[in-house]
């Protein structure tokens, strides 16, 4: 902020990517706790001055950050993590690629996603079993509260047990794909920061539909298939009769929405007329709760104000 502010010459649109910290307010404690401390702590006076001058700055019109909490200004929004960049990686990487997901299917960088992405539509989400990947690593931190909320009621006599599946053993990030392919949910529980990704994304390349928590975070997620949910304690937000009318809508919409982008000519038409229709809301109802939809917080949001700097 010190350096770049002064120099710029007109507003400017700042992305940010910060690992697992969160911004504005630092949050999250980052991996194992170790000696009773957390990996990351509160950020230091001088970094509290630098974010409060970026937000009050008129040459920053909007700033898109990764792991975005509540309470943030209205000029900040929500940028989702994607992959894991370890995860999505070719090693035959060369250097002319273009780095274009189409030009570089071969070997370009998270071609290794694309076998999967193509593949997904083998089986047609209605065609797959009506049951819910639930897997994680948990560590020793408050960050992952909501994976061990998740795992008590995944487990072999939890509430969630009758529809609730997970991988034998250890495997790799490709037969991880393979096997949430075979699912028709992926519950997406956040660890460290507070983005449900890269799992989200994973599940969403398998064709898997995530189910996330509700958070500052929804807007990166508005137009994507997913189910929202207010909170992992709650063992009643999932039911095998709620995950079969998600499932039937989320259905219903992606047919839609792909019969509207690979059908062009149909514009105007019967089936254009129906898919828009759907799309827009006129779809059979959907269940009451949780959410199934643009995600949004029935709660009013807290108010930002800037931080104190001590």
């Amino acid at each position: 902020a010190e350096k770049i502010l002064p120099i710029l010459k007109s507003p400017v649109v700042l992305f940010t990517g910060s690992r697992d910290i969160t911004l504005p307010l630092q949050r999250t404690c980052g991996g194992d706790i170790v000696d009773g401390h957390c990996k990351y702590g509160d950020y230091t006076a001088r970094q509290k001055r630098s974010i409060r001058a970026i937000i009050e700055s008129p040459m920053i019109e909007r700033w898109n950050a990764e792991n975005l909490v509540s309470p943030h200004p209205t000029k900040m929004a929500p940028m989702p993590l994607g992959f894991f960049p370890a995860h999505c990686q070719n090693d035959g990487v060369r250097k002319v690629n273009t780095f274009d997901a189409e030009a570089d299917l071969e070997w370009g960088v998270c071609s290794n996603v694309w076998k999967t992405i193509r593949g997904a539509g083998s089986v047609p989400l209605l065609e797959r079993p009506l049951v819910m990947a639930c897997s994680g690593h948990v560590r020793d931190s408050p960050d992952y509260d909501h994976r061990r909320a998740l795992a008590s009621h995944c487990a072999e006599n939890g509430p969630w047990s009758s529809f609730a599946i997970a991988p034998q053993e250890e495997t790799d990030f490709e037969k991880f794909l393979t096997f949430l392919s075979g699912t028709s949910f992926t519950a997406c529980a956040h660890g460290g920061g507070s983005d449900p990704a890269p799992k989200a994304f994973e599940a969403i390349a398998a064709g898997s539909i995530p189910i996330i928590t509700s958070s500052a975070l929804d807007g990166a997620y508005r137009k994507l298939p997913v189910v929202v949910i207010d909170s992992w304690d709650d063992a009643s937000a999932l039911t095998e009769e709620n995950l079969a009318a998600w499932r039937e809508k989320l259905a219903l919409e992606t047919e839609a929405r792909d019969a509207l982008e690979r059908a062009p000519e149909l514009r105007g038409s019967q089936v254009h007329g129906r898919a828009t229709r759907l799309l827009a809301g006129a779809a059979p109802e959907r269940p009451s709760s949780p959410r199934c939809e643009t995600p949004r917080s029935q709660k009013e949001p807290p108010r930002w104000s800037s931080p104190a700097v001590s």
